[in-house]
């Protein structure tokens, strides 16, 4: 874009959520533990993206990963470390809302 004003969040819609209000394009999804959450302990070379490919089908759904382990930096994951997934039920219900 040739425009410098122009900013990708010039068009994004403000979220409240009941608690606070959000700048962005999507309502945060739930959460919450469930009894059929997966756990994923993180290896060499793994990355966000090829997680959610391997455990969704969509290496565009990284951002779930995210959100469901309150990652603010998720380029890089700890080796060893614990990933929480939500199942592919609960993933498509949230997706769905």
């Amino acid at each position: 874009m040739s425009n410098r004003n122009y900013s990708r969040y010039a068009s994004t819609k403000i979220i409240n959520d009941g608690t606070k209000l959000l700048n962005g394009l999507r309502s945060p999804i739930d959460t919450t533990l469930q009894t059929d959450d997966v756990y994923y302990t993180v290896r060499e070379n793994d990355r966000i993206d090829n997680l959610a490919y391997k455990y969704f089908g969509r290496a565009d759904l990284w951002w779930v990963i995210a959100d469901y382990n309150s990652l603010s930096f998720p380029l890089v994951l700890d080796l060893g470390s614990i990933l929480r997934l939500p199942s592919n039920h609960h993933l498509l219900m949230d997706l769905l809302k």
